[in-house]
């Protein structure tokens, strides 16, 4: 058995992009693709795979509903 972290709230590691915060929660099922599934809920996701996770406080401003 292993151990996991489960960010809570807007609890992610900031300085890595959207995809890579992603990404660190399927090392626990040995890595892989991204399901498809995750887009099919959040479909913004995909437009934003690239942008720091923390974002910048001025140019990539989110609103409340949209983080």
């Amino acid at each position: 058995m292993g151990r996991g972290y489960v960010p809570q709230g807007r609890e992610i590691f900031p300085q890595r992009t959207v995809e890579d915060n992603l990404r660190l929660g399927l090392t626990v099922k040995g890595g892989g693709e991204i399901p498809a599934r995750v887009f099919d809920l959040f479909p913004a996701l995909r437009k934003l795979m690239g942008r720091r996770g923390g974002g910048d406080p001025v140019t990539e401003r989110e609103t409340g509903g949209r983080r």
